[in-house]
């Protein structure tokens, strides 16, 4: 996990636009741009390209294991809340087809004891060796789940940003022919308040986009989930590495009132992304848990 202050972006531009646009395949690369930072996700490969000292790198070492089901209403609240009953840290990525949980490298077997306990897991490689794999994310696929007791809620407030976000993906094939439209999304000056990523994955390339930006893009090219989203900020201050519980609570009232959402966390905060229309409806049983300031 990376921190780029925006102040910096520019004298980063290089590492950057090769994150981007330079093609290789088996790797996990995630970009968030938030109102208070550019947060990055990288492999131990593409973080040498940063010049270190304008960034901030976490001393945590992280592991990426891919969930396989996809988004659905409870996948976040089910996959987190055995890590966080297991007091394993966590962050987390939602993108457009499946969600990633990132856990520290050294927490990588007792997360997969955890996960065992709740789902039957399907993993890349030996079970046996699964402490050792070092690029490969571990596989998960939920077939059963075993419910735990609700956890206590964190005690951070939360803020709804009044800026609005698009769910969206392109193919591999077409970030190229669209870096007019990638360029304008993420390196054009905009709004402080918004919340924009870019998250390459093995099987696809999941974007989050304000309005402004999904109508640079070629129509045919941008496959977008219906309506928009709005995201919600967890916490004052950053939140650190250390704190378990944080994702799982967060999902927890939403996932028990039958409402879907996106979870992306970043260097220093986690967002949870519902629909906008949902969103009076998700600040009400958000309120029974949290304070939330609008």
């Amino acid at each position: 996990m990376v921190r780029i202050p925006k102040e910096n972006v520019n004298m980063c531009i290089q590492a950057l636009l090769s994150y981007f646009f330079a093609s290789r395949e088996n790797r996990f690369f995630s970009y968030t741009e938030s109102p208070v930072e550019i947060s990055l996700v990288v492999d131990e490969e593409d973080i040498k390209m940063l010049p270190k000292d304008l960034v901030d790198i976490s001393e945590v070492v992280w592991r990426v294991s891919h969930y396989m089901e996809g988004p659905s209403v409870g996948a976040v609240y089910r996959l987190t809340t055995p890590l966080a009953a297991a007091a394993i840290s966590v962050c987390y990525v939602s993108t457009f087809l499946t969600d990633f949980v990132i856990v520290p490298s050294e927490k990588l077997a007792a997360a997969v004891t955890a996960l065992r306990a709740a789902f039957h897991l399907k993993l890349e490689g030996d079970a046996d060796e699964v402490a050792a794999l070092t690029s490969e994310p571990v596989g998960v696929s939920e077939e059963t789940h075993v419910p735990l007791p609700p956890l206590p809620p964190h005690k951070h407030p939360l803020h709804v940003l009044q800026s609005t976000a698009f769910v969206a993906r392109i193919e591999k094939t077409q970030v190229k022919t669209e870096a007019h439209a990638l360029l304008y999304a993420f390196f054009l000056p905009k709004s402080n308040d918004r919340l924009v990523s870019f998250t390459w994955t093995d099987d696809e390339v999941s974007l989050i986009l304000d309005e402004q930006s999904v109508n640079q893009f070629t129509e045919s090219s941008l496959v977008r989930s219906p309506g928009s989203w709005r995201p919600i900020a967890v916490g004052d201050d950053p939140l650190g590495f250390d704190e378990t519980g944080i994702v799982c609570s967060q999902a927890e009232p939403l996932f028990q009132a039958h409402i879907p959402l996106f979870y992306l966390s970043t260097f220093s905060t986690d967002y949870t992304l519902v629909m906008q229309a949902d969103l009076d409806r998700a600040l009400e049983v958000l309120k029974t848990k949290f304070t939330v300031r609008l």
